[in-house]
């Protein structure tokens, strides 16, 4: 009897704690259930785990969450809210990046960063960068031309070949994370695509074939086997050999938009990304989900397809109404939320859209803590 008193004190205790901490982050979440505005004039848009950066007038803004000091205040002026107001973080930027908890821009040779670096993709020492911080690879003393940036993987180029930083560089010895990898060497002229995820790369060639290396995590996005498969080399991707104008990254899946517009994606079908109910599911065979397809975003929990026409189709979780309404935690078939958009980009429990008149968008919810579960309206 007293051990059952006592298990039901500390469930009480428990459930306490949880309200109380569910009241004191209620200024840490922003809910929107239908699009919001972000602002107009907007020429290039991204978004990471809570934060959304957008290029407008050349210059780079930045809202959302500033818990790992995204948002560029600084450490002595970090706002533990999340935040509507854009805050100008660069001038005069090439091109804007949001992944995870980092946003950044590139700028002459160099990579201008704030947020936290947790897998060494800029620099050895992990942590978070309060202040916006110049980063320009190792060794590399030329004009920046095109850089890829996912959660905890930085990809660039230099001269014909490319080379990588942070968690694909050796997923076992972290020590290695910032000591770049030359992946592909002196071939980079005969490359169309790459699509990076925090998991794996995809490299696309301009004969139609494509490679791909990383973790496979029992997904089998690489190879049809059961067990944890790491692939510190490129293999030859063997669900198309050619037809397909570009492929989709995703945390769990990955994605190929063909010529002709079809989507197939293949992969994990948790939150119902497969379109298939059944969320036991994992297939290394792609499956056609939506045709007319132009874009594609999947790098959190949900899915977003630009078609052709400028519709845009979302399915996949739903729990924060990042795609509709209803009471449905998991959406799992296409389902048209926006049209006259010419860019899509997905968060953590938001969308983002950006119209054919420079006006942006975002719906769901951005949050200050969006990993924990019992966050507010989660």
């Amino acid at each position: 009897m007293k051990t059952i008193m006592k298990f039901c004190i500390l469930v009480v205790m428990v459930l306490i704690t949880n309200l109380n901490y569910v009241q004191a982050t209620q200024d840490r979440v922003m809910v929107s259930n239908k699009f919001r505005k972000i602002a107009s004039g907007i020429t290039q848009i991204d978004s990471g785990e809570s934060n959304i950066i957008f290029k407008k007038n050349q210059n780079a803004y930045v809202i959302g969450s500033d818990r790992f000091g995204c948002l560029g205040y600084g450490e002595d002026r970090i706002k533990e809210e999340i935040i509507l107001q854009p805050n100008q973080i660069g001038k005069n930027v090439k091109k804007i990046y949001c992944s995870k908890d980092v946003v950044a821009f590139t700028k002459k040779k160099y990579i201008y960063f704030c947020g936290t670096a947790d897998n060494g993709e800029f620099y050895e020492t992990t942590g978070d960068y309060y202040e916006l911080t110049p980063f320009t690879p190792l060794n590399y003393n030329q004009k920046l031309r095109r850089i890829w940036l996912a959660n905890g993987n930085l990809l660039y180029e230099q001269k014909n070949s490319l080379y990588i930083n942070g968690f694909l560089v050796n997923p076992i010895d972290q020590s290695s994370y910032n000591k770049p990898k030359c992946i592909l060497k002196n071939k980079l002229n005969t490359v169309k695509s790459i699509a990076l995820s925090s998991n794996y790369v995809v490299i696309h060639y301009k004969n139609g074939g494509a490679d791909i290396m990383g973790d496979d995590e029992y997904n089998r996005c690489i190879r049809n086997r059961k067990d944890y498969q790491h692939y510190d080399k490129f293999v030859p991707l063997q669900q198309f050999r050619s037809g397909i104008k570009k492929y989709v990254a995703g945390e769990k899946n990955v994605g190929a938009i063909k010529k002709n517009g079809d989507f197939y994606i293949w992969g994990s079908n948790k939150h119902g990304f497969l379109c298939d109910k059944s969320s036991k599911k994992v297939s290394n065979k792609p499956k056609l989900v939506l045709k007319n397809v132009k874009d594609v975003s999947m790098k959190y929990n949900h899915v977003l397809a630009l078609k052709r026409n400028g519709t845009v189709w979302a399915w996949g979780r739903n729990h924060q109404k990042a795609i509709n309404q209803s009471k449905n935690k998991v959406i799992a078939k296409p389902t048209k939320i926006a049209s006259n958009v010419k860019k899509i980009s997905t968060g953590n429990g938001f969308s983002v859209i950006l119209k054919n008149n420079k006006m942006a968008y975002w719906k769901g919810t951005l949050s200050w803590t969006p990993w924990l579960p019992n966050s507010p309206k989660w």
